[in-house]
């Protein structure tokens, strides 16, 4: 198997469903890596979990790059994915540098909404079955009190949850007063599950911006705010 196609989590899924060589290739296309190897222990660090990557993440290669991106850089200054992956930290429009301290990952590195994939032909019969349950696993936790994944997806849902825990145990070098930030429901239900522990701030999804801005900041996403900047001062 080529080099590019052996992410863990791509071979885990391409396992478990059974998949040719050339739909995990065609998978590893959308595959999006987190945004948090600018972070430092030094510094008080806030990470913020969405769902999975969508069209304008799949294209730019770096999460919250679309809409979502933008209304996250809306409680604060700048644009949050392409500021941090062009390590962009102390532009004249970010004069807090903030972004040094925040950093994003996404619950899932492959989309879990079906519509961002192009050319599923090219994954087989297996491949594209194997969306379909990334779309069910979507749609079931975003609704409120879901307590297992639908039926027939348990592998594909543990194999999102063992990827997830093994980044956040990646990032156990940072300090131990990091901030996560799950953004909707299904950041926070997979948080839950892959970390229990951690005890995270919960906000509405970004890609909600009614729900984040409401005439006045959500008092969550505040708090965030808040918390960033006081950091800053110290």
């Amino acid at each position: 198997m080529p080099n590019e196609c052996q992410d863990p989590f791509i071979e885990r899924l391409c396992c478990v469903r059974n998949l040719r060589e050339k739909s995990c290739c065609s998978l590893a296309d959308y595959l999006v890596n987190d945004l948090t190897d600018h972070l430092k222990p030094e510094n008080c660090n806030t990470i913020f979990l969405t769902e999975s990557p969508h069209e304008s993440e799949v294209c730019k290669r770096y999460p919250l790059a679309g809409q979502a991106g933008a209304i996250v850089a809306g409680a604060f200054v700048g644009t949050v994915g392409e500021i941090l992956h062009c390590k962009r930290f102390d532009d004249a429009a970010n004069p807090l540098n903030i972004f040094r301290r925040m950093g994003v990952m996404n619950v899932s590195r492959l989309p879990l909404n079906r519509k961002a994939y192009k050319n599923v032909g090219t994954l087989g019969k297996k491949g594209r079955n194997l969306l379909d349950d990334f779309q069910k696993i979507k749609e079931h936790f975003q609704k409120k009190d879901k307590q297992s994944p639908p039926s027939g997806t348990e592998d594909v849902f543990n194999a999102i949850k063992e990827d997830l825990t093994c980044r956040i145990e990646e990032l156990k070098y940072l300090d131990a007063d990091v901030c996560y930030v799950a953004c909707g429901n299904v950041a926070k239900y997979f948080l839950k599950k892959a970390c229990p522990k951690i005890q995270p701030i919960c906000v509405p999804h970004p890609a909600r911006p009614g729900e984040w801005f409401s005439g006045t900041k959500n008092v969550e996403v505040q708090k965030i705010v808040d918390k960033l900047l006081t950091w800053v001062d110290e």
